[in-house]
């Protein structure tokens, strides 16, 4: 979706559902050049940890009555993809993929490698897609997977999780957004309450301004919120299904208490 149609989902004028439909959500965890705690290379033998937050956020719009499928790309097993993923650490390749991201031009090796890793994602078309960040790790994977998104289907898109707080506190949250015309939003902090409001306010339900931790484009701008915490103790309980529990990581690293269902 180009500039201008992202400016007219994030200006309140333009719902995306039909008022009172519920949506459908899709929350995807790109994979990683390394695991969350960067012990362990991309394609190590249960490497993948449990995507707590998304999970905890897909429970939040699951009980407001949305669909959501959270999908976790960074279990998969595809020698060819973990060779391309492993490269992303060299510098004349993330010089490629930067160019490829901010000015399009384009390069058949990161073509062939984001049309393969779409391949993956559920075929169901949806409402909102939602990218969860946890470390720099899985950035390039998952900028690259949302710009071969939009440019199949002109759905809004929003990346959240521990990384994108991390660039609020940083200062760096406007390049995302002015570099990236493909991301439409970026939710700062914890993720739950933000989401369902995010889907009320693309139903046509809530004002933009509504929706709180929410980074977005109103003409030439790009909006910074006033952050609002919340208590651990309203958090949500986290829902993986569909996901496969035995796929994941069964020890954590040293000095590490895991977190589980």
């Amino acid at each position: 979706m180009h500039l201008g149609n992202a400016r007219a989902l994030t200006d309140g004028k333009e719902p995306c559902a039909e008022e009172g439909v519920m949506m459908r959500i899709k929350l995807i965890i790109a994979p990683s050049q390394r695991n969350a705690f960067e012990s362990e290379p991309v394609g190590a033998a249960g490497r993948a940890l449990l995507p707590l937050g998304a999970a905890c956020v897909a429970a939040a719009l699951r009980k407001s009555g949305h669909t959501v499928c959270l999908e976790d790309l960074s279990i998969i097993r595809d020698k060819r993809l973990e060779r391309f993923i492993r490269k992303m650490g060299d510098r004349a390749m993330l010089k490629k993929i930067d160019r490829y991201l901010i000015y399009d031009i384009r390069d058949r090796q990161i073509d062939l490698f984001t049309q393969a890793l779409s391949g993956y994602l559920s075929p169901q078309p949806c409402d909102l897609i939602g990218f969860s960040i946890l470390t720099k790790a899985g950035l390039a994977c998952s900028m690259l997977l949302a710009k071969k998104m939009k440019e199949m289907q002109a759905t809004p898109l929003v990346l959240g999780g521990a990384l994108v707080t991390e660039f609020f506190t940083m200062g760096l949250w406007e390049n995302i957004l002015n570099n990236h015309s493909y991301i439409d939003y970026l939710v700062v902090g914890e993720g739950e309450v933000p989401a369902v409001k995010l889907a009320g306010h693309l139903q046509g339900k809530l004002r933009v301004e509504e929706v709180p931790n929410l980074v977005y484009r109103r003409q030439d701008w790009v909006i910074l919120p006033q952050r609002t915490f919340y208590d651990i103790q309203e958090a949500f309980l986290p829902e993986y299904a569909p996901l496969n529990l035995g796929n994941y990581k069964q020890k954590a690293p040293p000095g590490v208490k895991m977190l589980a269902p």
